[in-house]
């Protein structure tokens, strides 16, 4: 997934695994995110937290260590952290889910591009700025609920959290925004541009 050897610490927030790296090495971690804009070269970063893609959300984060590296320091620095900060263990059942959750999203990647994208843009651009996957709104922030009843109506489904981004699903039709491109979301009785 990150195109590098890496050692593998299991947290149970990404908040946890962040302050391992900082409390042992006074550095930052990068989150990874998939479908970046590629501004970020996984493989050449040291830390990197992962968030597996599991079909629930929250309750287990990796540190990925680039096996380069990883200083003895760093280990040791685990084992004698507070409790709630250190590196836990998973079962097998759980592990096996993650791993293939991993695999799964390595696919994904491979598989889902910026070309599978881009023929939504007529209609997200005029709410949206996109960046692969995910949208960011140019509605104001203090007509961002409006919005959400406004997509709703239309049968489409918004992030609720202004500051969490949207995400197009990959393979969706683009008759989905059919009824968002002939109703446009009115602010002040003026359309949105």
């Amino acid at each position: 997934l990150l195109a590098s050897t890496r050692k593998v610490f299991v947290f149970h927030t990404k908040e946890a695994a962040l302050h391992a790296v900082r409390s042992c090495l006074s550095k930052d971690a990068c989150v990874w995110k998939p479908w970046t804009d590629g501004s970020v070269a996984w493989s050449s970063e040291d830390f990197v937290v992962v968030e597996p893609p599991l079909p629930w959300s929250g309750g287990i984060s990796i540190l990925a260590v680039r096996s380069d590296a990883l200083t003895d320091c760093f280990s040791d620095a685990l084992e004698h952290m507070d409790v709630p900060f250190r590196s836990v263990v998973v079962p097998a059942p759980l592990l096996a889910a993650m791993t293939r959750s991993v695999y799964n999203m390595i696919a994904a990647v491979q598989e889902r591009e910026e070309k599978h994208l881009f023929v939504y843009d007529s209609v997200l651009a005029k709410y949206w700025t996109r960046k692969g996957p995910y949208l960011y709104p140019k509605v104001d922030m203090d007509k961002y609920n409006d919005f959400i009843l406004h997509c709703l109506d239309q049968g489409i489904v918004i992030s609720p959290f202004y500051d969490v981004p949207s995400i197009v699903p990959f393979g969706v039709d683009r008759g989905v925004f059919t009824k968002l491109k002939n109703r446009s979301f009115l602010c002040q009785d003026k359309e949105i541009h």
